[in-house]
């Protein structure tokens, strides 16, 4: 959960730091345990993960180190998130970005070393403050989000 841009940005640099706290580690063990109860059903499960901002950095450390067999069914999206997630070893990993959003540039490097996995939403707000391009509910993250639902829905694994 958020606890204000600030304190997010303080957490993020710890987290970055030590790359494991509660969150993390639940998070961890919850897709091992999705992953555990779709297996039952399904030869290949597909998880559906969204994250925003500090959450795209903790499900990135959350899933990194994984079995490959886990990691092969994740399918991520993050939007404006502090850390690209590379699509190496998933299933697939798409990182939204708005152009005036800041929060993705503290992973400057992650950006241009896996560009293949970074989508500009071409969206840019008239707002002086850039603070509004990284919400989640802005109309760049808004259509990338709705159009990515509408590819799941077509997936006849995909299940609410």
């Amino acid at each position: 959960p958020s606890r204000g841009f600030l304190t997010d940005m303080i957490y993020c640099l710890f987290e970055k730091l030590s790359s494991s706290n509660p969150h993390i580690k639940q998070m961890e063990s919850e897709i091992r345990r999705i992953y555990s109860e779709l297996k039952k059903e399904h030869d290949h499960p597909l998880i559906y993960l969204h994250a925003h901002s500090r959450g795209g950095m903790e499900t990135y450390l959350a899933t990194k180190d994984l079995p490959d067999e886990i990691k092969q069914s994740l399918h991520i999206m993050t939007y404006g998130s502090a850390t690209i997630i590379p699509d190496k070893g998933l299933s697939h990993a798409e990182n939204f970005v708005n152009e005036r959003d800041m929060v993705p540039l503290t992973d400057y490097f992650g950006m241009r070393k896996y560009s293949n996995s970074v989508t500009f939403t071409g969206y840019k707000s008239n707002s002086l403050l850039w603070t509004s391009d990284h919400l989640i509910d802005n109309p760049g993250y808004v259509k990338a989000m709705n159009s990515a639902i509408k590819t799941y829905q077509k997936n006849e694994r995909w299940k609410i």
